[in-house]
């Protein structure tokens, strides 16, 4: 299930479109990406009764292995 808010970017887009493209199952979760001077930060947003810290986890280990020169911060919302 979707949810129904377009989700927040900021940054190089093409930066932020690899991003999301290293990500495809938790596309729908994405609130926010932000793509600053060195660092990520993304929001996630889990659905109820979703185990949002293990979808935070790998969110993290997903990217901290595709962007290992970078600071990488996932929150949920």
């Amino acid at each position: 299930m979707q949810h129904d808010v377009m989700p927040e970017f900021s940054g190089p887009p093409e930066r932020v479109l690899t991003l999301l493209a290293a990500l495809p199952d938790l596309r729908p979760f994405i609130r926010h990406v932000h793509w600053g001077d060195g660092e990520v930060s993304v929001q996630l947003h889990p659905m109820p009764r979703c185990a949002g810290a293990r979808m935070a986890q790998r969110c993290f280990e997903d990217l901290r292995h595709r962007l290992p020169d970078t600071d990488i911060y996932v929150t949920l919302s």
